[in-house]
């Protein structure tokens, strides 16, 4: 029997390494690990990416136009998430696209754009707002890392709790203490 396949917005692959991406990365490692038996990981990277080397994750790299990523998150990833037989298309760093065409889950890690407005631009929070706006009505399903991020999310976006869920971040295996290091 053919397992059903999750596609993953790998556009945050391409972008600077901060939190949002290393928990994005972190979260991508444990799936790969844990979907063997279940589901296939199908990382999906805008033209110009580089595959993850991720065990238990398959990448395709789009040989479409290239374009801004933003655009590509919009109108190409819906299409070749749906062209791969995805069942669901998980974007794991805040931006999905707003007409997915398949149910989607995204990952918000906070309602900063709300809560401190004066942190940003004015376009980027009109982006932010909008994208995060249409979450309400074209996602199956809402991650974030935190009980507290979960409120946020909840009474800015005016989103059922039962639609979001916690997984928090941990420190991965790689890091180990230091001996004789003080706390």
């Amino acid at each position: 029997m053919k397992k059903p396949i999750v596609a993953v917005n790998g556009r945050f692959l391409l972008q600077p390494i901060t939190g949002v991406q290393r928990y994005a990365c972190e979260l991508l490692e444990a799936l790969g690990r844990l979907s063997p038996g279940a589901f296939d990981l199908l990382c999906l990277l805008p033209p110009g990416g580089s595959p993850p080397e991720i065990p238990g994750v398959k990448a395709f790299v789009d040989d479409g136009p290239a374009m801004p990523g933003v655009l590509w998150q919009q109108f190409r990833l819906p299409g070749l998430a749906r062209r791969a037989g995805a069942k669901l298309l998980w974007s794991p760093s805040n931006i999905a696209p707003v007409v997915p065409g398949m149910p989607q889950m995204v990952t918000v890690f906070d309602g900063s754009v709300y809560a401190g407005p004066e942190w940003f631009d004015w376009k980027f929070r009109a982006y932010y707002k909008a994208i995060f706006a249409s979450y309400r009505f074209n996602t199956s399903a809402i991650l974030t890392c935190s009980e507290f991020s979960k409120a946020e999310i909840e009474k800015h976006l005016v989103i059922s709790q039962s639609k979001i869920s916690v997984a928090y971040g941990a420190v991965a295996s790689r890091f180990k203490p230091v001996r004789g290091a003080s706390p």
